[in-house]
């Protein structure tokens, strides 16, 4: 992020003001938008689920199912693949995923391997013992293909330059999807291109409403940025004097009788956000990211 100042765009005030004076007769009518509270937002994050602002566990409580011993039924199929079966919002994100994959190679996303039950994991790691290579199938009971959080995509295990790795390389992620870091090259071992887990992260883009489109919201990033979030824009704030300068600017024109501008918390109220919700109200709010 770099460092901007800018005036709000005309229009907003504060949601917990409604007893804002209405702008004088000889001036039109103003477009008011609404400002969220470090309550709303808490709100709106709890309200959009436990994937926002943390990551869901890959080990989710499945209750009395151990690792590989899931049934079928408490599972979802990849709907291009329905043989293979994974944690339903794993395929939720997969489905997304693969949405953009098919625009870029106009085929979908080639999957050899998704949820693996005990019996197959077994198998898995006989296998490859038999070939020297214990290290390339997890012990039984501890791979993330038993959670159903984890595909194997139809590539080489070495296919570090495979077009197909480099795209999930660089876009996976955005939906959730990553390639742990002990599988790649130099990693941990064994070095596998084609296996990739779902983190729990994903949460797709939220429609909104004319109403929606109204909100703003001034947050504080990870990074210690004061952000104000509105409809197409954005403003950053690097240092407390920035902001605090900023903010009294916005009271003297207030107190000088402007109506369409929106009086900002204090500093010490604006509420800290992780990355996921930042992301999350950016996309709500309809501001770049």
């Amino acid at each position: 992020m770099h460092n901007t100042l800018e005036a709000p765009p005309p229009g907003i005030i504060a949601a917990d003001n409604p007893g804002t004076a209405p702008p004088p007769a000889s001036r039109p009518p103003v477009s008011r938008r609404i400002f969220l509270s470090a309550a709303a937002i808490a709100a709106l994050v709890a309200a959009a689920g436990p994937v926002v602002g943390q990551a869901t566990s890959a080990r989710a409580d499945w209750g009395p199912y151990r690792n590989g011993e899931i049934p079928l039924d408490a599972l979802t199929p990849i709907p291009w693949k329905p043989s293979l079966y994974l944690r339903s919002d794993a395929v939720a994100a997969l489905v997304a995923l693969n949405a953009s994959f098919r625009k870029q190679f106009g085929r979908d996303l080639p999957l050899s391997d998704a949820y693996r039950d005990l019996p197959n994991q077994v198998k898995a790691r006989q296998d490859w013992c038999a070939r020297g290579h214990c290290e390339n199938a997890a012990i039984p009971g501890q791979s993330n293909h038993g959670w159903a959080v984890a595909i194997d995509i139809g590539i080489p295990i070495d296919a570090w330059t495979n077009p197909i790795y480099l795209w999930m390389k660089s876009n996976a992620p955005q939906w959730g999807w990553i390639h742990p870091n002990w599988a790649e090259p130099g990693g941990q071992k064994p070095d596998e291109a084609w296996h990739w887990e779902y983190t729990g992260v994903y949460k797709p883009t939220p429609e909104t409403s004319a109403t929606e489109n109204n909100v703003e919201a001034i947050v504080k990033a990870p990074n210690g940025i004061v952000v104000h979030l509105r409809p197409g824009g954005k403003t950053n704030f690097g240092t407390p004097q920035e902001y605090n300068l900023f903010r009294d600017q916005i009271a003297f024109l207030r107190n000088a009788g402007a109506t369409d501008v929106m009086a900002l918390p204090e500093l010490s109220t604006v509420p800290g956000v992780t990355w996921d919700t930042f992301i999350y109200l950016s996309r709500y709010i309809g501001a770049p990211e």
